[in-house]
């Protein structure tokens, strides 16, 4: 595992802990973020699960591959049989921690893949008549999941810029062969007279689903706001760091 993917992790790993822990009426998961190998000691990673509610939890564990199209449409697919979960259900008894472990299965692969653990609080109750249990879904988390062969990187470089009507459209492109998460490192605008400005990452509507794919490109929307006093937008560049 690369330097720079371990210390997203680490970073990831203490994010996830202090977000969620504050959380009123809510188990805390983490790391919410990691990233394994897909084959050696890396291949398996582990996650902490605590029960912070008054009460017994049923939790349910699955995994799913995702997918980034060039909008940032993101469609998700089941990816059971890439991943063994253990243990894949637990009870969770109030204060309770338990360790589940993530190992990736699904052999070597040439570029990295981007999934998703999904962790579901699951209600059990009676039925209405014949004390049939009925199951239902109540809270999740989602934490995400990167398998990234030795020695990959991604390449990620801008394309084209269009202007649009209220700001401009930027097509990136990724030549490398691991995923990159646009928002991590600083977009840097610059115009036609060389002045700079350092873009805020959450003025930019690609948030939700920051992922840009190996070997794929993806569009995003610059709004004018954005870039401040800057002039009319000439070049930019994006500096992601994992």
């Amino acid at each position: 595992m690369t330097h720079t993917y371990a210390r997203a992790w680490i970073v990831a790993a203490l994010a996830g802990a202090f977000a969620f822990a504050s959380l009123a009426n809510a188990y805390v998961v983490s790391p919410l973020i990691f990233y394994l190998t897909p084959t050696g000691d890396d291949a398996r990673a582990f996650v902490t699960i605590e029960n912070t509610h008054d009460f017994p939890l049923t939790l349910e564990l699955s995994t799913t591959r995702r997918e980034v199209g060039p909008d940032g449409t993101e469609a998700e697919q089941d990816a059971s049989g890439d991943f063994v979960l253990f243990p894949p259900q637990l009870i969770l008894q109030p204060g309770a921690k338990q360790r589940v472990q993530v190992a990736y299965v699904g052999g070597p692969i040439p570029t990295s893949r981007a999934y998703r653990l999904v962790v579901q609080q699951v209600e059990v109750g009676g039925g209405e008549e014949d004390g049939d249990l009925a199951v239902g879904f109540k809270y999740n988390f989602r934490a995400g999941v990167y398998v990234v062969p030795e020695g990959a990187a991604f390449d990620v470089a801008v394309a084209s810029i269009e202007p649009a009507d209220g700001g401009y459209l930027v097509t990136l492109t990724n030549a490398g062969n691991a995923h990159a998460v646009l928002t991590s490192g600083p977009w840097r605008a610059r115009d036609a007279d060389g002045n700079e400005v350092v873009l805020d990452n959450e003025a930019l509507p690609i948030k939700q689903a920051p992922l840009i794919a190996p070997g794929s490109e993806r569009t995003a929307f610059v709004p004018t706001g954005a870039l401040g006093s800057l002039g009319e937008l000439a070049s930019l560049s994006v500096e992601p760091t994992r």
